[in-house]
This record gives C-alpha cells, structure tokens and sequence, in this order.
C-alpha cells in the first residue's frame, strides 16, 4: 500500500485551505469554460461549484459540505482512510470541488483501492476550471495527474482465460466481485493483495483458486473447469419388492489359537522349604533365587459373540539363575549343614481363563481372567554338607513344587487381517502359592538326603510379572 506523503510548503497551505476557498469563492465565481466534447470522448465532470445532480445547492448544504469535506481531510491527515473517505464522499456529493476528488482519491489509495483510486484521479483531470478558479482548484488538479502518473505503473494487472470457452451459463468473480464476460482475455487492472477467484458453469464443478497479486505484477489466471461427475440415481423401488434380509449376524463360534511370548520377572516371596529342606520355618524372596526370564504361551480357545473367548493355556516360563545359597542342618545326627543351591528355576502353569473385549475384527482393549489348576516350580539343586569329613556325600537332586495361580492380563487388539488374526500386546500378572514340595536327590545321595515331600499350608504367595506380544488366529465363526 502506498504510504501517506508528508506536505510541504505551498501545497500543505492549499490543501488546509481547500474547503473554505471552494465555498468562498461563490457560484458567480468559479464558472466553467465553454468548451465542446466530441460525442465519441467521456464528457468531463462537473464544473466546480456544482452540485453533483446539477441541481441547485443551497446554502445549508454548502456549509453541511464544507463541515464534512474539513472533517475529512483532518481524518485523512490521522492516517484514518476509511473514515476519511465516507466523509469526504458525502461532502462530494453535496458540492462537486477538485479539493474533495483529491482526497478521495487519496484515501482510497492508501486504503489499498488503487484501481478505484486512479479512476478518481482521472475523474479530476478532467475537471473543467474557470479562468479565476482558486489556486486550491488549480493545485489539485496539478497534483491529481501527477500522483495519478506516479500510481498507474504500480497497478498490478490480470488477463484470464477460461477453458472449456464455450461452457453455458458461465460466471465469474474476484473476491465475490462479478467479472462481466467481456473481460474475458483481456487486461484487466486489479487492486494487489489476497485475490479469491470462483467460477462456475452449468454441468461443471465449481472452480475455487486463492492468489497473491504484488505491486506491478501482470499474472495471467487460467481458469480450467472440470466436468462434473453425475450423481448416482437411485433405483426406482417397486411396490411388491420384499425389502432384503437384514444382514447375517457375525456373532458366531470361531476356533482360537493362540501364541504369546513375554518378558517375565519374579517377585513376592517362598515358603523356605522350597529352597531347603531345612528352612520350613522361613520365607526367602523368589527374586534372591531366578532373575528375569522369558515366558512362552500356546492357547487354544473358543471365540463367541465376537466379543468372548473361553481359553486353555499352557504356559513355560525359564528364569536365570543366581548365584544362591542355602544352609541349614538337616538333623538325623548329620553333623554340620547341608547347603543347597539352586539353578535353572522354571515354571509351568495349565488352566483356563476367559477374554473379552473389542470386538472381532476391530481395534480396542483386552482383559483375560484366568485360573491355573497346575501351578508347578522346578529346578535343580546342589547339596553340599559343610562338615569337612562328608565332602564327598556332595551330590545334585532335583525340587518340584506344586500349587495354583490366578492371572489377570491387560492388553490390545490389532486387526492385521481383518477378522482372522489379531496380534496383541499385552501385560499379565501371575499370582500363585506353593502347597507341596518333593526334593528328588540322586542316587549319589546319602540317605538323610532321600527323597522328601513336604506340605505346605497358607504359605506366602508368589507372583510372575510379564510384558509381552501375541498373536491370535480365529478360525470360523
């Protein structure tokens, strides 16, 4: 946008003066020149002093224009274009002065308007002055044509065409505009900034296109409209046409297999005779004897209701090994202890549980239920007297313990072929208790180390915590 001029001299005089001299002056004074406009040029404006209907003006509104057209120019000068040009537009058309086309056209020059601005210019060129018109007349018109000569190079301008050219009922406009076919082709002078252009013809779409005309630019816009596709037509019902079946019902009863493999860690706590034959007194954490381990889970079920899984599983959890140790003294005259050091921890789990959750063939959460009826520990062991003079009754056996376990897994289903397989990552807490141990020594063994079976009642519980991936095959239904 151009930037408001700073005045000086002579002409910041005139312009302060312009509204009481255009008034001052009289009717009698500002007369216009006799002159002849060829029929085939535009007739020019007004003479100054005129009313813009060439009616005549009363006094009333000579001082109503004279008010406004002071008004203007000061808001003008506060750099309030728009203000200023409302006003000064009003004052215009009570009383036609070369002062108020001026700063019209300056207003709207400022506010952005250039093309509007340069036709107002021109508008005031062609003002016809009497011989002893005001300097401030003369002076804006003097100064119209030289800032209409120094804006019109700055105009940016647009030449658009239109593909198919022939489209019926075709229109057209620039920021909501209306563009007159006749300018089809042709250069057409545009104000800068933010231009919107729509266009739309009888069986076309609609042609939407958003652009940026810069200060001086030429830019040429071709508008290519696309058919429009026609729209389906609905078939023509008839009045003894039973309507279709509802569609058949996907709640039926699928096979489900299953596979999981989870990362797996202990914790909780074991009645100390799982560890030693001599510690039934005691607890020992089940994280002092394995470390974290792996957790493999085949699964075979019964999927309903698209929602509901009734399952078998069997799962083998293997844990590493630490380095424990355990002494206590097993009695029968042994003199000493017994150390006993467990290795290569395992767990087995059989039972069932029951899975619900999104349903089949869509993605969303999981919960499983379940209950294991063989809930069985088992590793190796080294038993080591730690009298010197039984060093060689050192021999290996072998611990299984038996009980239950409840589990609660969390997890989430994956569609990964439709409603065939999911896959499901998952969280699952194992919570399970000891209710029997049997120690099964070699045969190296002496004979206080024979075999040994031991109940357990209300020990403490024990828990397995996994996280993991599945997948989940389904089969019919």
């Amino acid at each position: 946008m151009a930037k408001q001029r700073a005045c000086s001299g002579i002409k910041c005089v005139l312009g302060a003066m312009a509204s009481g001299l255009l008034f001052t002056a009289g009717a009698t004074s500002v007369r216009a020149q006799t002159t002849t406009t060829p029929a085939a040029t535009t007739p020019p404006s007004p003479s100054p002093g005129a009313a813009t209907g060439n009616a005549p003006v009363s006094a009333e509104d000579k001082a109503a224009a004279r008010l406004a057209a002071t008004q203007g120019i000061d808001l003008y000068r506060a750099g309030k274009y728009a203000e200023a040009l409302e006003r000064l537009n009003r004052a215009e058309q009570l009383f036609d002065a070369p002062v108020h086309l001026l700063y019209i056209a300056r207003s709207q020059r400022d506010l952005g308007q250039w093309v509007e601005a340069a036709e107002t210019y021109r508008r005031l060129n062609r003002s016809v002055l009497a011989s002893d018109a005001p300097e401030a007349f003369t002076a804006a018109v003097r100064d119209g044509a030289s800032e209409l000569e120094e804006l019109e190079p700055r105009i940016p301008h647009v030449v658009i065409s239109v593909t198919p050219s022939d489209a019926p009922d075709f229109r057209l406009s620039l920021n909501d505009q209306s563009v007159s076919p006749a300018a089809i082709g042709l250069e057409r002078p545009q104000n800068p900034g933010a231009v919107h252009v729509k266009a739309t013809a009888q069986g076309f779409e609609q042609f939407d296109q958003d652009l940026t005309l810069n200060e001086s630019q030429h830019l040429q816009i071709d508008v290519a409209l696309k058919a429009a596709t026609p729209e389906p037509t609905e078939p023509i019902a008839v009045a003894d046409t039973p309507p279709p079946p509802p569609p058949a019902s996907k709640g039926g009863v699928g096979l489900l297999l299953g596979l999981r493999l989870a990362g797996v860690t202990p914790a909780g706590a074991l009645d100390g005779v799982v560890v030693h034959p001599g510690l039934a007194d005691s607890h020992v954490r089940f994280a002092s004897m394995a470390k974290g381990g792996v957790e493999l889970e085949l699964r075979l079920g019964i999927h309903l209701l698209d929602r509901v899984a009734a399952i078998v599983f069997l799962s083998h959890d293997a844990f590493a090994s630490k380095d424990a140790h355990y002494d206590a003294n097993l009695g029968s005259g042994v003199a000493g202890g017994v150390t006993a050091s467990p290795t290569k921890p395992t767990l087995d789990s059989l039972g069932i549980s029951i899975l619900g959750g999104a349903p089949r063939g869509k993605s969303g959460p999981f919960a499983e239920l379940g209950f294991a009826f063989i809930h069985s520990l088992n590793y190796t062991t080294d038993f080591r007297p730690t009298a010197s003079l039984l060093k060689d009754a050192e021999c290996a056996g072998t611990v299984r313990t038996d009980g239950l376990s409840t589990r609660l897994s969390l997890g989430w289903n994956i569609p990964m072929r439709e409603r065939f397989f999911n896959l499901t990552p998952y969280f699952n807490w194992n919570l399970g208790g000891a209710s029997q141990v049997q120690y099964s020594p070699n045969s190296s063994c002496p004979n206080y180390l024979n075999e040994k079976r031991f109940s357990i009642d209300k020990g403490p519980l024990h828990s397995v915590i996994g996280l993991g991936i599945g997948g989940d095959f389904i089969i019919g239904g």
